[in-house]
């Protein structure tokens, strides 16, 4: 079971977490009381000089015109716990990992307005509980280089799979019109979601603000804040058991205004999932299973994950 558990957080870590999300997120969930993130004190820790503010709607795109290419630095760590009463006699029923990922992330212009995401040279290292007297086992992987193509500069997608783009979307949150400073922006978004096998949604919305304009290595950059709720699920009578699946987060990102381009940004994204549904009947060889199994399968997950970006360099050859 916790070797389970691992693999499975090492999988969500490395496709949830960065934008490459899991196209059907797997049933599960316990949404209510979810406490705050505990990454929210790193969203805020720089303090920018103002730059002379302007009562103009912006329009706030990325240029991928010509041959360019953006490149960041990107850095992730996150928090888990999982816990299943499938196995409760087995000491390893609860588990807990924590994880810390670097990378490097690209945007590469294709002289067509859109841009492959690229996502290279990403060491990610999970920590797991050896036993109360021991120190966490590392576990360190290189992971192959991951490409999403056809971004476009409003920071939509060429992809008949929305999970992608929202997942870009809360990373890199460009409104989807000219805002005026202090104009907020709601967005109804929608996850696809697995219930068992039957294709579902968890609903919600994101809203974007543009609070401020400030200075960075002397760029004019606008100042975005995004809070994200997608928790809302209906779960048709005709399917039995209980399931529920929550994304709630922050984020902070500066937009460099000369250069058509994101400089730095972070999100804190908090995610419960959990399952309760009846336990299938098994047979084995024709027999019924005689292993001591719980009337009711329940399993939740519950992660916390900050990621950051910062601008490294850029590279015009147009």
């Amino acid at each position: 079971m916790k070797r389970i558990a691992e693999s499975v957080y090492c999988f969500i870590t490395i496709m949830i977490i960065f934008f490459f999300f899991l196209p059907t997120v797997s049933a599960l969930n316990s949404g209510e009381g979810l406490k705050p993130s505990s990454f929210l004190d790193l969203l805020e820790t720089e303090d920018y000089p103002s730059y002379p503010n302007s009562d103009e709607a912006q329009l706030l795109r990325w240029d991928f015109s010509g041959d360019k290419t953006y490149t960041f630095d990107y850095y992730q760590k996150g928090l888990a716990s999982t816990d299943s009463n499938i196995f409760k006699n087995q000491q390893d029923s609860d588990t807990a990992v924590s994880t810390e990922g670097r990378g490097k992330l690209s945007f590469k212009s294709q002289n067509n307005h859109t841009a492959h995401m690229v996502l290279e040279d990403f060491v990610i290292t999970l920590f797991i509980p050896s036993g109360k007297d021991s120190d966490p086992r590392e576990l360190k992987t290189n992971q192959s280089p991951v490409v999403v193509q056809g971004v476009k500069e409003d920071g939509s997608m060429q992809t008949s799979d929305n999970s992608y783009e929202i997942l870009m979307k809360l990373f890199f949150p460009l409104p989807e019109k000219a805002v005026k400073p202090g104009e907020e922006l709601i967005t109804p978004v929608s996850i696809p979601f697995n219930f068992m096998g039957s294709p579902l949604n968890v609903k919600g919305k994101t809203s974007a603000a543009l609070t401020d304009f400030v200075q960075i290595n002397g760029k004019k950059c606008a100042r975005l804040e995004t809070v994200i709720d997608i928790s809302e699920i209906e779960i048709p009578e005709e399917l039995e058991g209980e399931s529920k699946c929550i994304f709630r987060g922050n984020s902070v990102s500066y937009f460099n205004m000369d250069d058509n381009c994101f400089m730095e940004g972070k999100l804190v994204l908090k995610i419960s999932i959990s399952i309760d549904v009846p336990t299938p009947g098994m047979t084995v060889d024709g027999k019924e299973n005689k292993m001591e199994m719980p009337a009711r399968m329940s399993m939740a997950m519950e992660s916390d994950n900050f990621i950051s970006i910062k601008f490294k360099e850029s590279n015009f050859n147009n």
